[in-house]
C-alpha cells in the first residue's frame, strides 16, 4: 500500500465522506444481511461498490434469504 487511497490525484482516492460512511456500511451489512446490503451499495453509487459482484451467485442474486449473521438456523 503506497497511500493511493489518500492521494488526491489517484483514481482510488477516498474522500473524507467515504472514510466516514465506509465503516457504517459494513455495520449495516452484518445487521441486515447481504440482500439489503447489496441494495444499499447500489443506491449509494460509491466507486468502490463494484466488489459486491464478487459475492456468491445465489447471495448476490437475492435467491439466498437474507438473515443476520448472529441468528442461527433452525435445526431440521
Amino acid at each position: 500500500m503506497n497511500g493511493a487511497f489518500f492521494d488526491q490525484n489517484s483514481p482510488h482516492h477516498l474522500s473524507e465522506l467515504d472514510l466516514v460512511v465506509f465503516p457504517f456500511i459494513f455495520i449495516f451489512m452484518f445487521l441486515s444481511g447481504y440482500k439489503e446490503y447489496k441494495l444499499l451499495l447500489l443506491l449509494s453509487q460509491f466507486p468502490w461498490a463494484n466488489f459486491i459482484f464478487a459475492l456468491p451467485k445465489n447471495v448476490a442474486s437475492g435467491k439466498a434469504r437474507a438473515r443476520p449473521f448472529f441468528v442461527p438456523r433452525k435445526p431440521r
